[in-house]
């Protein structure tokens, strides 16, 4: 699990962190182990959400709850220059939120196949077979997507939580 974080700017893997880092947070809280950052056009942190699943609402992913907050202030047009920092590369509910909110650039830690190699050994966790690549490769705008990048950070609040 590499880092090919030199195409990323000083920013991009500040934010990234920190996305990482509320995914420790989210793992603290008794979440499952997810964490992401919104960033605008002028580098202001815009939403931060850690993951609140498990609860009732199965629904409340990181990227999801973010995307939620950014969307009730802002406009898609406006989020198109904006920028989701994501732990863990966003699964296919949280694609298609990202995607319907216009914002137009995904940067993530741990990809899908490397967290589904950490939790396939417990058959009770679910997941998609399904990259976000694909996913923004089928839409009809462009979505730029970068990732995985420090994989073996984005890693660390997952070990040994899904056994």
């Amino acid at each position: 699990m590499g880092s090919n974080a030199d195409i990323l700017s000083e920013n991009d893997v500040n934010y990234l962190r920190q996305a990482i880092e509320v995914s420790g947070e989210a793992r603290k809280h008794g979440q499952h182990p997810f964490g992401c950052v919104i960033v605008d056009e002028h580098d202001r942190v815009v939403a931060i959400a850690e993951n609140r699943v498990p609860s009732e609402d199965v629904t409340q992913h990181a990227e999801l709850r973010a995307v939620s907050t950014i969307t009730r202030s802002r406009g898609a047009e406006s989020l198109l220059n904006c920028t989701l920092y994501s732990s863990t590369e966003p699964c296919a509910m949280c694609s298609g939120a990202i995607f319907w909110s216009g914002i137009g650039r995904i940067v993530f830690g741990l990809s899908n196949a490397s967290l589904i190699k950490m939790a396939h050994s417990n058959p009770k966790n679910a997941y998609l077979k399904i990259s976000n690549k694909e996913i923004a490769k089928t839409a009809s705008r462009p979505i730029e997507v970068l990732g995985p990048f420090l994989e073996d950070e984005a890693a660390i609040p997952h070990h040994h939580f899904w056994d």
